[in-house]
């Protein structure tokens, strides 16, 4: 069956180039196809006859995107856990070696450390174990700002994942939706559903008879 031209398919077409031509995530370029392609889709559901036909096909392909959309979303939000475990800096702080516990712990040490070598120096009144604490200090900072945003990279990781599953399911709904469209406007008319013709036959007789009756009518 030839597909149906709407105005938006060179726009879609150009849009698909430009995204394979630049390998990446491309969520602008994303969403402008996905918009476009809304668009198409509202254009043959306008122009569609309201009495669309079952499609097996087209159920069979739904069904299957929702799976494959659930279970990528599942698998990210098990790994999303997983990521707050690891680190220790979100709702589920449970684990007792995460990241967050051990830089703790490190912190912790070191200050005992620092401590004891100042003892034994005798210098535990001098500026210089305040020094050796406020760098101790510091190096906790810093370690723990790195681990935090490491941590929100990774989060950032898996929503831009979560957000292209997403647009990929849209993308591929509207096409399924816009072939079933296509297919529906492809089909030949019911002869059933067609205006009947008139029938000339009947009118030609009906004529006859006026004329008749009035020649008789005359000759009377």
């Amino acid at each position: 069956m030839p597909p149906i031209n709407t105005p938006y398919d060179q726009r879609i077409k150009r849009l698909k180039q430009k995204i394979d031509k630049r390998p990446g995530q491309n969520n602008a370029l994303r969403l402008r196809l996905v918009k476009n392609q809304q668009k198409r889709h509202r254009y043959l559901q306008r122009n569609t006859p309201q009495d669309i036909p079952y499609s097996s096909q087209f159920e069979s392909t739904v069904g299957m995107l929702n799976r494959n959309l659930q279970q990528t979303l599942a698998d990210i939000a098990g790994r999303r856990l997983a990521t707050e475990q690891q680190y220790g800096f979100g709702a589920d702080q449970s684990n007792p070696f995460s990241v967050a516990r051990t830089l703790e712990q490190n912190f912790h040490n070191q200050r005992r450390a620092t401590l004891n070598s100042m003892a034994r120096q005798g210098q535990l009144y001098a500026g210089s174990l305040s020094n050796a604490r406020a760098a101790d200090r510091m190096g906790f900072e810093r370690q723990l700002d790195t681990a935090q945003r490491q941590y929100q990279g990774d989060l950032g990781d898996l929503a831009r994942e979560e957000m292209l599953a997403q647009q990929a399911y849209d993308e591929d709904f509207l096409a399924a939706d816009a072939q079933r469209l296509e297919s529906a406007l492809n089909q030949p008319l019911d002869p059933s559903s067609a205006p009947q013709a008139p029938n000339f036959k009947r009118r030609i007789k009906r004529l006859q008879r006026r004329i008749r009756h009035r020649r008789k009518g005359r000759g009377r």
